[in-house]
């Protein structure tokens, strides 16, 4: 993908009506962008987040608030799409925001050869947290 192609495709997902965006600030300054889409009335949404600022484990408290907010929509789950080379990530969704795999294990909870990161494909790995699942902090 060009720089280009990353700039239609962001502008894309920000401006489709049936996606749910918001924009982080922390006092007047813009960090992140948090946005759910595929989003099914009263099963599941896609949750995507991205912040500007490369402190990830500083937005822990901002991003469980964000689950427990979006657990008051008429959602049952909420799932994750991640790439299987961004291991931290991978991590920091399970061990600080309580996601687990889809399916109950790593083997089983990714979509194979569905990532391309400009070099190689990657499997994608699938989490989900469930309403009844989630503790409130």
């Amino acid at each position: 993908m060009t720089r280009q192609d990353i700039r239609v495709t962001a502008a894309w997902y920000l401006t489709d009506p049936s996606n749910l965006v918001w924009e982080v600030w922390r006092g007047t300054s813009f960090v992140g962008i948090i946005l759910l889409d595929r989003i099914v009335p009263n099963v599941d949404a896609r949750w995507h987040f991205v912040f500007f600022d490369g402190n990830l484990i500083g937005k822990q408290a901002v991003l469980l608030e964000f689950v427990r907010r979006a657990f008051t929509l008429p959602l049952e789950r909420l799932s994750l799409e991640i790439p299987e080379n961004v291991a931290s990530l991978i991590s920091f969704a399970r061990r600080k925001l309580g996601f687990t795999y889809e399916g109950g294990d790593r083997k089983g909870a990714r979509r194979e050869h569905s990532h391309f990161d400009g070099t190689r494909w990657h499997d994608t790995m699938l989490l989900r947290l469930l309403k009844s699942e989630f503790a409130c902090p």
